[in-house]
């Protein structure tokens, strides 16, 4: 049954037929069938009529057509019907049938056929293709026809160049088919080719076509209408230059090319630019990128350039392919883009002094710079006028090119008598800001502020730069009159140390306006120190719904300045928008909250304002509270307001919004880096239209001003961009209009983060061709520059390329998508294959001209086109010498080549290493060397060099040795790429370095003022000096060698350590308001490279954080340094210095008494690629009345000590008690009784001296007595308790050895000294006599024995005369040492030999004796005579002076009272009594000392004070301060035994005092009861008594009935006499001439001279010294000496004078401890002495005696002008023979000598050996002592006189 199908209303398919209404095919067809097969198709029948219609059909008459059984049809309307046939054919004939259709409208017939099939087509007979372009295409089509009756295929058959498409096919009978031939030549020649094309395979037919074509290759030139012919501007590039006029940003221009045919063919061009699509900022475009240039024809094609960023060169590429690529040609387009520029007349409106409420105007105009366009620009003043006190009468406005200048005048207006200053600037779009100062000053009557001028302005901007805007004026010009501040040459403000580092600082960097304007610590952080600052610069109302209201918020502003400030608000309180408080005082680093009132005068409305305000330092209020240096301008703060007041219901105004670009484009930037741009809003509407920009989550893209108010006609809003990454960054920016949604516009921005990046030409490798030996070869090779900022590049070719490549231009720039062609030259010198490297180094040129832009190398492979020969080198051992750990240095290894060819080598190092460290840990160390070049090739008969570069990592010795290896080219690589390395290695060279450190040592110490009492030792010892010069001699940590210079990296306020080293300098201690401890140390730089050093303070290092880092809390730590620092308790000169090897530096540390209690100071010790060393300052400053003992440390070292020893040394501490006041102590013993019990009951630590009382300012001794029991340490725990004052714990730690176990490693030693050096180097204030020596030691001296030392005192000063004295400060320390002269003048220039002896007594010790000698300068000392001398003629001129007066006589009190005395004494001035004139025992107390300023202010104070009389006070002068020279003598006595056991080699060196012996063992006999004090009687017990007694009684009755003690006694008086009878006491009697008088055995009168007022004489020729038996130390002078008379009292008794305490003396019986004259005498020395007076006379005619034998010196030869000449006088300790001897005597002596039979026995005695002893030490010391005077030259030759012979006579 058919089927219905709704019709979709197609249109009627193609051989369809209407019938009646009815759609039918024309005809039912059947093809390709087969007998007995059966197939179908349907016949499809549509209605197109409108109403229904029924058909009726016939089926066809032949039985091969079947269908279905005839039935009514009916078709509605649009509907089908479809009726299948079948066809069953049965033989293979042709069948033709039809089908009837009936209808009532008519009827129609469609024909069925079944047809057979038929093969026949027709093609042309010939194509003629004419001319072809090469690798063009040539296209000609033709028509194929079926005219058979059967479908037929087809093929075809063609040759190349030729292409026929479709090649095969099936045509349908009488169809046709298009055939197109295509002729695409691949060389220009002629082709003839003929195409067959076959079909009916069955018969294969075939038909041919004969194709012809010539091929021709197109030329194209490129053409620009500017220029006057056709050749290329380029020829390294092969480039068409096609320049643009410079365009303005915003507009276009266009510009043709003409591209010419020179070809007879068409040449097909396709036209492609590489970066069009990459690139955001695209500025050239073409339109048509294709095309044909007809032959012999041309062709135009526009281009446009439109620049979006102003002030750069654009240049893109081109590229012109013809078809096939078989040409191409480059086009490159350049062009400037520039933006409308104008300038401001002025940059500075000054308008001086304005009184309050006057206006004063000024004027400047904008004049516009483009001359050559006719284009505008707008520009707006970045300022409210309505807040402002300057009035501008135009904010904004346009300037158009050619027009004239535009005049704006600004009205100020002041409101507040103040200094005003505004920097305002002035936008314009596509352009860098432009700013403009305003300067005003206004005055009332009552305020006068400063007038400002632009002078103050750039002092100002210094001052900022240098760190001193902060300061408030006041400040600064206080530290200007102290001197701590100084001016330069602009009058700007200056520290005096940053003068030297002047050069070494970076000047300011020049920021852009654009930054200065956008940063301004609200949009972007400040690129200047911020002194003011406002938290918030938007305060947005919103909307407000009641406008009666008023609405406030709250800004607040932050004082960042270190003065107090002033902030002066200019708008009125009435206004819409005021800010109250309008003015307020804010404290230094303070904030202060001002609220922002909102009152809205009417509904509906937008409103904004800028609110203006001023901030100015307090002192800045009046003009005589600064001077002009001082000057600082006020800082403007501005707070943007808005807000609305539309009511609910009413919408906003319709905004105008005009801008000039939606889609903005930033200049490229290096990534982290700021880009800014700018837009501009245009107001079109009458109202105010306000704006919001949305914010970037990202953070990248910012907009200033992100709100406001359009009040004007425009708006510049500057946006900054700042890429985080080398990436493009697109971003839509949102802005939103008058607070409404719906107005919301839309921009579109784009930036980008560029980094150095090129292109190289070929993969980075450049190829020449061969070229001949001594011939030169050149290609171009191209470098691209792909990022969007140009580039500077630099060809960095090696030593060895640099001989066979170069290049035409080794630097220069690449503008942005540039692409340049370098030219290189390439010369061999040798038939081999050269390979080379060169560098290119790019980097990006940015507008700020920054150093810290990253570079990128890219490496060219060059690549060029060997014999057999050897590489030496020019030294075979090369030193670096010193070279610092950590920097490098380099040496250049020159390398020969002898042969004929060109070497390529390789070099190999190998290293060794020799030092302190293990050898595994040397040997992981890296490689410290390296070679700028390891390989390449060395030109025949050439040299190279190849530098060598070393970084040591270790203080060792490194040693190099230099191989090499010959390299050669491969057999079988031809192109020379790979290279074949010869393993055999040639020794080349030797390298060696030392690796040192910068080093430091500390060579000398001096102290003065407050600290003049110490010692050098003990101040060694307290700053730890040989702690720090180890340290400083240490290599340093890592850790220490992080920062390479000076630098603040401390985020916090104490002291960061890095270091190990903690070294503590102790300042010991002094009461309150006494004079500073001074400390010079000497820096020396004892190695061999330069050494920079710094003390750094903790605020040194730290890191200046801005305002909300800071966290307000400080430790107590901090606080306690803080107080140190700004107090300045520690001060140390110079802070920093750099010493070349060998120079010193003295450095003073002074700490100041001010507050009483303990400080502590960190100090890092910085060297440069060096140490770190904190130092702890440390000193202690106690109330005057507190009993104080400064201990430096808690322990206390005992000196080792070995096991077994009979005699332990004795060993001393030193107490010091740095009060105002003697100090009592005790040492609790009874720490010492729990060591003795825990060892065996044995007493090992013994104190001798448990008790005592230090004076103030003094040094007492404390002995100690360590007798170790076993080889172990011991330490004890000892209170010190110090009367009414605090109890110190001291440890005490002392280490017992085993001698036989330690051996050599641990030889006895004197005390250890340490490192104190022992001349003096640092130069001391007021210092006018040094010492050769400061320090010596006697080393290790047997008992009883003498040691002697000589040292020469100077006299510096040229015109002032010195006295010197010497002391020796504890008790024990006088018994051993002798000095000779104590006393003595030197005058200008001169100086003076001083002898030291030790007298090495028992027991054995150890010595560090402080010996000090006071220095006086003689010309303070006679005015101060003179000046006392005049104070005691009045003093006694007042006693006996006085005034009766009548007046008060009733009262009783008056009248008995005594009148008053004027001539007062202060405290410490009463009158001297003897007394007070003591020995000088310890160290003199700490005094406070006047200088001439002090002395001369105090004196005035003193003339003030006046009596009741009304006369003024008149106050004892006081003597002048002598200046301290201490002398350090340390030694160690052992025992006889001892000392031969451990020094036996220096036993000959040393003679043993037989009668010191003797003398010790007597005293040590006689002190013992002494030292007990006396004998008093002892009480006993009646059991005691009688035991007693009758002891006693049984002795006494023994011996009475003992006979033999009977005839004994009896016997006793015909005893001889013993021999020691001659050694009795003689009892000598004084004389009135100061000596001694004693009978000698032969009735002779001997006289023994006073040392005190005898004067030792020697003759030319003879030394007489005849000491006394008891040999007592030898104090004889080689110069006259007696005391001065001011000093002596009773000088004739044979007594030391007295003198007043500040100038006592020291007589040497006390110096000595034992008495210089009435000793034991024997006849035989009476004897001895009477002897050698006699033989010192043989040769003289005068007697013995008598004045003529002995010669008077003069002070000048004496050098001390404390002693008085005394002629005629012998020598101390000689014999004075009365009556003199003749020289008959003298022979009657000489037999009696000889006669004696005891001659031998007297030379055999121990007191003749020390006579002799004594005779050639005297005759040394003045031999050394003339020599040192200049009288008798030592060095000088001995001068020979050579008689000449007498000739015999004749």
């Amino acid at each position: 049954m058919p089927a219905l199908v709704a019709s979709s209303g197609r249109k009627m398919a193609p051989h369809c037929a209407v019938h009646c209404g009815i759609e039918t095919p024309d005809v039912i067809t059947w093809r390709g069938w087969h007998p007995g097969g059966e197939y179908t198709q349907h016949v499809t029948l549509k209605n197109t009529n409108c109403n229904t219609m029924r058909l009726r059909y016939k089926v066809p008459g032949n039985r091969a057509f079947y269908t279905q059984f005839p039935q009514p049809v009916t078709l509605s309307a649009g509907t089908s019907f479809t009726l299948p046939i079948t066809f069953r054919p049965l033989a293979k004939n042709i069948y033709e049938d039809k089908i009837e259709f009936h209808s009532s409208q008519g009827n129609f017939v469609i024909p069925v056929k079944a047809l057979l099939p038929k093969h026949d087509i027709t093609v042309p007979n010939h194509l003629n293709f004419g001319f072809c372009a090469v690798q063009d295409c040539v296209e000609i089509s033709f028509e194929i026809t079926n005219i058979g009756d059967l479908t037929t295929t087809y093929e075809w058959q063609v040759l190349d160049p030729f292409e026929i498409q479709p090649s095969e096919g099936t045509l349908p009978p009488k169809t046709s088919a298009t055939i197109r031939v295509k002729f695409r030549p691949m060389a220009a020649q002629v082709y003839e080719v003929k195409a067959v094309c076959k079909y009916d395979d069955e018969e294969g037919s075939c038909k041919e076509l004969k194709l012809e074509g010539i091929g021709k290759y197109p030329h194209l030139v490129l053409h620009d209408e500017d220029q006057r012919n056709y050749k290329q501007h380029d020829i390294s590039n092969n480039e068409t230059v096609f320049n643009f006029p410079r365009v303005l940003v915003g507009q276009s221009k266009t510009k043709t090319l003409t591209i010419l045919n020179k070809s007879p063919v068409n040449a097909n061009f396709t036209m492609v630019q590489p970066t069009g699509k990459l690139r955001i900022d695209t500025v050239f475009t073409c339109k048509q990128l294709t095309g044909v240039v007809p032959p012999n024809g041309q062709i135009s094609i526009p281009f446009e350039f439109r620049p979006q960023i102003s002030n750069e060169n654009s240049v893109d590429y081109f590229t012109i392919k013809t078809g096939g690529n078989t040409s191409s040609n480059v086009l490159r387009c350049q062009g400037y883009s520039a933006a409308i520029s104008f300038k401001l007349s002025t940059d500075v409106i000054n308008y001086n002094c304005v009184n309050e409420g006057e206006t004063l105007s000024r004027s400047f105009t904008v004049i516009p710079l483009n001359c050559w366009t006719s284009t505008q620009a707008t520009f707006q003043f970045n300022i409210d006028c309505d807040e402002s006190v300057f009035k501008f009468s135009k904010t904004c406005g346009v300037v158009r090119s050619g027009d004239r200048p535009i005049t704006i005048n600004i009205d100020f207006i002041p409101v507040h008598p103040m200094v005003y200053y505004r920097r305002v600037a002035c936008l314009i779009p596509n352009q860098e800001p432009l700013y403009l100062d305003l300067i005003g000053t206004c005055h009332t009557s009552d305020m006068k502020p400063p007038v400002g001028l632009k002078q103050h302005i750039d002092r100002y901007n210094t001052h900022v730069h240098r760190g001193l805007s902060t300061f408030p004026p006041e400040q600064l010009g206080q530290m200007l009159a102290e001197g701590k501040l100084q001016l330069d040459t602009d009058g700007s403000i200056m520290l005096p140390e940053a003068e030297l580092l002047e050069g070494f600082i970076p000047p300011p960097v020049n920021i852009s306006t654009s930054c200065e304007y956008f940063n301004d610590g609200h949009y972007g952080p400040s690129q200047v120190p911020v002194h003011v600052s406002v938290d918030v610069c938007d305060v947005d109302f919103e909307t407000v719904r009641n406008y009666s209201n008023t609405y406030q918020k709250t800004v607040n502003v932050i004082n960042h300045t270190r003065g107090k400030i002033t902030v002066v608000w200019t708008g009125a309180a009435e206004r819409v928008f005021s800010m109250s408080p309008q003015s307020v005082d804010i404290p230094p680093l303070k904030t202060y909250s001002f609220r922002v009132t909102f009152k809205p005068d009417g509904p509906n409305r937008f409103y904004g304002n800028e609110l203006e305000g001023y901030a100015f330092y307090k002192s800045m209020r009046d003009f005589t509270l600064i001077d002009d240096a001082t000057f600082c301008p006020p800082w403007c703060l501005s707070v943007n307001a808005t807000g609305s007041t539309f009511e609910p219901g009413h919408e906003t105004f319709v905004p105008r919004l005009s801008v000039n670009t939606s889609r903005l484009i930033l200049p490229a930037v290096l990534p982290n880096h700021a880009t800014y741009s700018t837009l501009l809003l245009g107001n079109q509407g009458p109202t105010p239209m306000l704006f919001e920009f949305e914010d970037d989550n990202k953070g990248i893209f910012t907009v200033k001003p992100r709100r406001g108010v359009i009040k004007d006609k425009y708006k510049v809003i500057t946006i900054k961009a700042v890429p985080q990454e080398q990436k493009i960054i697109k971003h839509r920016l949102k802005c939103q209009l008058n607070n409404a949604q719906k107005y919301t516009k839309q921009f579109m921005l784009l930036a980008s983060g560029e980094g150095a990046a090129a292109h190289l030409d070929n993969q980075g490798c450049m190829y020449f061709k061969p070229t001949c030996v001594g011939t030169v070869s050149q290609r171009w090779y191209k470098v691209r520059n792909t990022t969007r900022l140009p580039l500077h590049y630099e060809w960095v070719i090696n030593h060895i390329d640099a001989r066979h490549l170069r290049v035409q231009r080794t630097c220069g720039n690449i503008l942005p998508n540039e692409s340049q062609a370098h030219k290189w030259y390439f010369s061999p010198s040798a038939d081999k294959k050269y390979q080379m490297k060169p560098c290119l180094v790019v980097k990006p040129v940015t507008k700020d001209q920054s150093d810290d832009v990253p570079s990128v190398p890219y490496t060219v492979r060059v690549i060029g086109e060997g014999a057999k020969g050897n590489i030496v080198a020019e030294s075979s051992l090369i030193d670096y010498e010193d070279v610092v750990v950590g920097s490098e240095s380099k040496r250049d290894i020159v390398l020969y080549n002898n042969g004929d060819c060109n070497l390529h080598y390789k070099l190999y190092i190998e290293q060794t290493i020799e030092g302190p460290y293990s050898a595994d840990e040397m040997a992981e160390d890296p490689p410290v060397i390296d070679l700028a070049l390891t390989q390449g090739v060395l030109p025949a008969r050439g040299k190279q060099c190849v530098s060598a570069y070393v970084k040591p990592l270790r203080r060792v010795d490194y040693g190099f040795s230099i191989y090499y290896t010959l390299v050669r080219p491969s057999q079988d690589d031809h192109t020379g790429a790979a290279l074949r390395v010869n393993h055999k290695k040639h020794h080349l060279c030797d390298l060696r370095l030392h690796a040192v450190f910068p080093s430091l040592q500390v060579t000398d110490a001096r102290c003065y003022n407050a600290a003049a009492n110490i010692s050098k030792a003990v101040l060694w010892n307290m700053l730890e000096l040989d702690q720090l010069n180890m340290a400083l001699d240490s290599d340093p940590a890592a850790d220490e060698l992080i920062y390479h210079s000076i630098t603040r990296h401390s985020t916090t306020a104490s002291m960061p350590v890095k270091t190990t080293s903690i070294i503590t300098f102790n300042f010991a201690a002094g009461p309150v308001s006494s004079p500073s401890s001074d400390i010079k140390i000497l820096l020396t730089n004892p190695g061999t490279v330069p050494c920079q050093w710094a003390f750094l303070y903790p605020t040194d290092i730290q890191l200046e954080l801005d305002y909300w880092a800071e966290t307000g809390y400080f430790h107590r730590d901090q606080l306690h340094e803080m107080k140190i620092m700004d107090n300045k308790l520690f001060t140390i000169t110079p802070t920093r210095g750099c010493l070349k090897p060998g120079q010193c530096q003295d450095v003073t540390l002074t700490y100041s008494h001010v507050f009483a209690e303990t400080h502590q100071l960190p100090v890092m010790f910085k060297i440069i690629d060096g140490r770190e060393i904190l130092l702890n300052l440390m000193g202690v400053t106690v109330p005057r009345e507190q009993k104080y003992i400064h201990f430096s440390s808690n322990k206390h070292q005992f000196t080792p000590v070995a096991i077994g020893s009979s005699d332990n040394p004795k060993q001393v501490q030193e107490l010091y008690n740095a009060g105002a006041v003697p100090v009592q102590y005790n040492i609790d013993l009874l720490p010492l009784a729990d060591v003795q019990r825990d060892n065996y009951n044995s007493e090992i630590l013994k104190c001798l001296t448990p008790s005592g009382v230090i004076p103030a300012g003094q040094t007492a001794v404390v002995e100690w007595l360590f007798s170790p029991l076993q080889a172990k340490p011991y330490t004890v725990d000892i209170p010190i308790n110090i009367v009414d004052g605090e109890t110190a714990i001291i440890t005490y730690e002392g280490i017992g050895y085993d001698s036989r176990d330690m051996g050599d490693t641990m030889p006895l030693m004197v005390q250890p000294d340490s490192g104190v050096t022992s001349v003096q180097k640092v130069i001391v204030p007021g210092q006018l006599a040094y010492l050769s020596e400061e320090r010596f030691s006697f080393n290790n001296l047997p008992l009883f024995s003498k040691a002697r030392h000589v040292i020469h005192i100077n006299n510096i000063s040229q015109t002032h005369s010195v006295s010197f004295r010497w002391f020796v400060t504890s008790e024990s320390a006088r018994k051993v040492i002798e000095i000779d002269p104590l006393i003595g003048r030197l005058e200008p220039g001169a100086d003076s030999v001083v002898r030291f002896t030790f007298i090495s007594t028992s027991p054995p010790s150890f010595y560090d004796i402080d010996v000090i000698c006071e220095v006086t300068d003689e010309n303070d000392m006679s005015v101060y005579e003179r000046e006392l001398s005049e104070w005691e003629n009045e003093k006694v001129r007042q006693q006996h002076e006085f005034t009766i007066t009548e007046h008060n006589q009733n009262s009783n009190a008056d009248c008995e009272s005594p009148p008053s005395n004027p001539l007062m004494m202060s405290n410490g001035d009463r009158p001297a009594s003897a007394e007070s004139f003591k020995k000088y025992t310890t160290l003199p107390p700490i005094k406070k000392t006047f200088s001439e300023v002090d002395r001369s202010r105090k004196s005035r104070e003193m003339c003030k004070r006046q009596t009741e009389s009304g006369s003024p006070v008149w106050d004892k002068p006081t003597p002048p301060q002598p200046f301290t020279l201490h002398l350090g003598i340390t030694a160690r006595t052992h025992t006889l035994q001892e000392f031969n056991t451990y020094f036996s080699q220096h036993s000959n060196k040393h003679f043993i005092d037989r009668s010191l012996c003797n003398a010790a063992i007597t005293s040590e006999h006689t002190a013992r009861p002494e030292s007990r004090g006396p004998q008093l009687p002892v009480e006993c017990d009646k059991a005691e008594m009688n035991l007693v007694t009758d002891c006693m009684a049984n002795i006494i009755r023994n011996l009475l009935d003992d006979t033999v003690f009977h005839t004994d006694l009896a016997l006793l008086d015909d005893e001889p006499i013993p021999y020691f009878v001659q050694y009795k006491d003689r009892h000598p009697r004084p004389l009135t001439t100061g000596g001694l008088v004693d009978l000698g055995p032969d009735g002779r009168v001997d006289i023994y001279l006073d040392p005190c007022s005898a004067t030792q004489q020697m003759s030319d020729d003879v030394l007489i010294v005849v000491p006394s038996s008891t040999s007592i130390p030898s104090t004889a002078k080689s110069t006259t000496s007696s005391v001065r008379g001011r000093d002596m009292k009773g000088g004739s008794q044979g007594a030391v004078a007295t003198a007043s305490p500040k100038r006592s003396i020291a007589t040497p019986q006390e110096s000595s401890g034992t008495p210089l004259v009435g000793g034991k005498t024997s006849p035989l020395t009476s004897l001895v002495k009477t002897s050698l007076s006699s033989v010192a006379s043989l040769d003289d005619d005068v007697p013995i005696g008598s004045p003529e034998s002995f010669k008077t010196r003069t002070t000048e030869e004496a050098g001390s002008p404390e002693q008085v000449v005394m002629e005629g006088t012998p020598a101390v300790g000689t014999s004075l023979l009365t009556p003199p001897l003749t020289r008959g005597s003298t022979q009657i002596l000489r037999e009696m000598i000889e006669s004696h039979d005891e001659l031998e026995e007297i030379r055999m005695m121990p007191e003749f050996g020390i006579v002799l002893e004594n005779i050639l030490e005297n005759t040394l010391f003045n031999v050394v002592n003339e020599a040192a005077g200049g009288r008798l030259p030592l060095t000088s030759l001995p001068r020979r006189i050579v008689q000449t012979p007498t000739p015999p006579s004749q």
